[in-house]
């Protein structure tokens, strides 16, 4: 029996040494992160400790080589038939702060597009009564992705008017991230695919609860009606989310309305995910330009660039990069409403020093949480963050908002998060809006939150009960893991 024992030890260490191995020569983790794998090796037990490493930390590696050709043989395509040199000049308003367009065109390969009309959303509801009848006014295509699509109230209200749809003869493609749906009942999707519509899960689960690739989830939230009219922002398709649910409420979240030059990358977008999980080359259709990227006739002048990040890019940090080029780009004021805050070191840095430069820093979290580990290390950041200058607010509710303001003239609404997973395993996507209008609007929104929040001062710290403040540290440890 103690030949076993030492035997499985000796099998065990071996494995999290292997483990480790991987980390530093093929992944090439992040030092922190492997550091916190180390830990998480040392503190758990062993076959535990493994499984979560190779679901969580490592699993099997995406196909990049298969991601990369195609994604090549989209946009190679796509560009013979678009012509890019339309969307590479930056605004001529003198008011307007291009650095960020600049930054987005030359880093992330973003079009700049100028001739968009905008709508921001501030609730679900607002965002869902303007979906639904932008949906039944569709005459040719509806491409809709979401993370979840749950099977209640509006769910099925969604479902039952695509199915509408279809029988009217509009084609109607939905994508869905199996681990975001994993608890939903695909009869759901079912009634959609009887109907004659397209239903596609982005990496399937081959056995229910049991998804090698959960890690890499797309946690985008795109709709493209008739490649004229687009939505992007951080609502996804559940009941709980018209605040119905029972402890997350109030529910705060931001969505945006599109129609114009940004519906076309957005689309791009759309039609790369689909080629993913279906075999089907969209792009070989008759009249494909005509039908998914008609010639826009806006001229409201509102420049908006679409930016997607995800492990299937070489740039996987694309929103990421982006968001800190915010933070050291502002001047006055830098506002940032999100539901998690897991910060790596530069990220850190960052928001400190623009904090200490004088530049009025306000950061906006929920006081109701859906994720205890993740809130907690969030919360751990607040004394720090107090410390440097930075107002901190709890949102009196649950905020699901993905927003950054800076200054007068730039906003970014999307699906991105401020946290490691957002930035390095989900596929993410955001519209960057450069306009002064826009950001009135979405300021005037984050002001009239801070309203309904609590301000933050250094008795927050004070008065943390010392459970909360180890679990605080506990969690602290492991942020970069997942």
């Amino acid at each position: 029996m103690t030949i076993l024992v030492l035997a499985f030890s000796w099998v065990c260490i071996s494995l999290n040494i292997l483990s480790v191995l991987i980390m530093i020569f093929l992944e090439r983790k992040d030092i922190r992160s492997i550091q916190s794998w180390i830990l998480a090796f040392l503190l758990l037990p062993p076959i535990f400790s493994l499984y979560i490493y190779f679901i969580f930390g490592c699993g099997p590696k995406l196909n990049k080589k298969k991601i990369e050709k195609r994604n090549y043989r989209i946009f190679n395509e796509l560009e013979k038939m678009i012509d890019y040199s339309e969307y590479d000049s930056l605004p001529d308003d003198p008011n307007l702060d291009t650095s960020i367009a600049k930054f987005n065109f030359l880093h992330n390969k973003s079009a700049i597009t100028q001739f968009n009309d905008i709508k921001i959303f501030n609730t679900a509801y607002d965002k869902f009564e303007d979906l639904i009848k932008t949906i039944k006014s569709a005459k040719h295509t509806i491409h809709i992705l979401y993370y979840i699509i749950k099977n209640d109230n509006i769910g099925n209200l969604l479902i039952d008017t695509l199915i509408n749809k279809v029988k009217e003869g509009v084609k109607v493609r939905v994508i869905y991230d199996d681990v975001g749906c994993i608890c939903v009942s695909k009869s759901l999707f079912k009634k959609l695919t009887n109907a004659g519509g397209e239903v596609y899960p982005f990496f399937p689960s081959y056995l229910k609860f049991i998804n090698l690739n959960l890690n890499y989830r797309n946690h985008r939230k795109i709709v493209v009606i008739d490649g004229k009219i687009g939505y992007v922002g951080g609502v996804n398709v559940g009941d709980e989310y018209m605040s119905l649910h029972k402890r997350l409420r109030p529910w705060k979240d931001c969505h945006v309305k599109i129609i114009g030059e940004a519906v076309n990358f957005l689309q791009l977008q759309f039609i790369q995910d689909l080629s993913y999980v279906s075999n089907h080359r969209i792009e070989t259709e008759n009249n494909f330009m005509e039908k998914y990227f008609p010639k826009s006739e806006i001229k409201n002048k509102t420049c908006a660039q679409i930016v997607a990040s995800g492990p299937d890019s070489k740039n996987y940090e694309n929103i990421k990069s982006s968001y800190t080029r915010m933070i050291y780009c502002a001047k006055k004021e830098l506002l940032i409403q999100t539901p998690y805050l897991a910060f790596d070191d530069n990220l850190l840095s960052a928001i400190i020093s623009t904090a200490k430069s004088g530049i009025k820093v306000k950061i906006m979290i929920p006081k109701i949480y859906d994720k205890r580990i993740v809130y907690r290390a969030s919360t751990s950041y607040i004394n720090q963050l107090i410390e440097s200058g930075i107002e901190v607010y709890l949102y009196n509710g649950f905020i699901h908002s993905k927003v950054i303001v800076m200054d007068d003239s730039v906003t970014s609404v999307g699906t991105a998060n401020f946290n490691m997973r957002s930035f390095s395993l989900n596929f993410e996507i955001n519209a960057f809006i450069t306009d002064l209008e826009i950001t009135r609007q979405v300021k005037e929104i984050f002001y009239e939150d801070i309203n309904h929040s609590i301000k933050l001062d250094e008795n927050f710290e004070k008065n943390k009960p010392l459970l909360v403040k180890l679990e605080e540290s506990i969690c602290r440890l492991f942020v970069l893991l997942f």
